[in-house]
């Protein structure tokens, strides 16, 4: 690697902690500009605040004082643009690549494998992460945060008893279902929106879609319910659910960031980087709909959450 290894000065940063007092001297780094790739394989509001918090940790340390190049590329969902940028990354010498999401991943662990160039990763989680294992690579694994969600869930709605899911995850109805029971909720498995039968004998309390490609197909099947509707993709909750709570990007990005960081300043060699599972969340509520269903919403929740109208 170019880099001299630095001084670091003042606290270390951690993601809820305090800002670093000058942790890079304006003259303890030197040479060349530092570049560092960032792949998406599809841009969307995910992916750039992850981007966000990447960026803003490594300049919290000092690389806003420092010589650095982001070169940040959108693959338009296509994974030969994927293939194209990456390749231009390896040819270029970028002294880090980080992959934003699962599918540019494919690509990057396709072409670097006989690269020294460090590869660290957001959007996949442990199930998953070893059919992409190469020497060169590390990042933060997103295991869906089942029990924040249902833990929320039963918050706003003290007095709920039945709750019906459509599981469009790879998350396992086991694990549902041993969170459902944990929050004192009787699941109902919805198993398919082209086979919509009308359950009689049982009296829903609220819903909640796990997924993303469904959400709006789901909200439009059961929105005249006038029940709340939860989901994990903040996105979805424009088109009307009540409320969604997901990984927080931000602070994921961040993570990333300060695993870069430990890579490039601090020296520290990738086999000593391990993959960090991150399960901290993010709400965003659906105002009008909380407002439309009288819910009342908890202080410690109403806080930290972010709210559309």
């Amino acid at each position: 690697m170019r880099y001299t290894k630095c001084l670091l000065i003042g606290c270390m940063l951690l993601i809820s902690g305090c800002t670093p007092v000058n942790p890079i001297g304006k003259s303890e780094i030197s040479g060349d500009t530092m570049n560092i790739g960032i792949l998406h394989h599809e841009e969307n509001d995910k992916t750039k605040q992850k981007e966000k918090g990447f960026i803003d940790y490594l300049s919290s340390r000092g690389f806003d004082r420092i010589k650095v190049t982001y070169k940040s590329k959108n693959g338009l969902g296509k994974s030969e643009i994927d293939d194209l940028f990456i390749e231009q990354f390896v040819n270029e010498g970028v002294d880090l690549i980080y992959v934003i999401d699962k599918q540019a991943l494919h690509s990057a662990t396709a072409l670097m494998k006989d690269t020294e160039i460090p590869l660290l990763y957001s959007g996949i989680n442990e199930s998953e992460v070893n059919q992409y294992q190469i020497s060169n690579m590390s990042g933060v694994l997103e295991e869906e945060p089942l029990g924040q969600q249902f833990s929320t869930i039963r918050s706003i709605l003290p007095e709920a008893k039945t709750i019906m899911v459509l599981n469009d995850s790879k998350m396992s109805w086991d694990n549902i279902q041993s969170e459902a029971d944990l929050h004192g909720f009787t699941l109902l498995q919805f198993q398919s929106l082209e086979t919509i039968e009308p359950i009689e004998e049982v009296e829903i309390d609220t819903y909640l879609y796990l997924g993303q490609e469904k959400a709006e197909s789901f909200y439009e099947a059961f929105k005249d319910q006038n029940l709340p509707m939860f989901t994990n993709h903040s996105e979805s909750v424009k088109l009307g659910y009540t409320a969604a709570i997901t990984l927080d990007d931000y602070a994921i990005g961040s993570l990333v960031g300060k695993m870069s960081y430990d890579v490039l300043i601090e020296g520290k060699p990738m086999s000593e980087l391990l993959n960090n599972p991150y399960v901290s969340t993010s709400i965003t509520l659906n105002q009008k709909e909380i407002d439309a269903l009288s819910l009342v919403v908890p202080d410690f929740i109403s806080k930290k959450a972010n709210y559309i109208n």
